[in-house]
């Protein structure tokens, strides 16, 4: 979504993962900091599953400007 278009659409995994990486270098470090705690493998770790619940993700520097 904030690519702007489908950017992951490919057969093969490898090229998935290119992709992400290739995309994710015109993301804010704002972005990549959410997407990386909210793709966080370790539930303990992930956003939306710790103590603060859904609210770390709604007070996540990223949603600053978002009203």
């Amino acid at each position: 979504m904030s690519a702007g278009y489908t950017s992951f659409f490919v057969d093969q995994p490898i090229e998935i993962y290119e992709k992400i990486v290739r995309y994710s270098s015109h993301f804010s470090g704002n972005l990549k900091d959410l997407l990386c705690n909210l793709l966080q493998v370790d539930l303990t770790k992930r956003y939306g599953n710790l103590k603060n619940d859904v609210d770390d993700i709604k007070t996540h520097k990223w949603f600053s400007n978002t009203d």
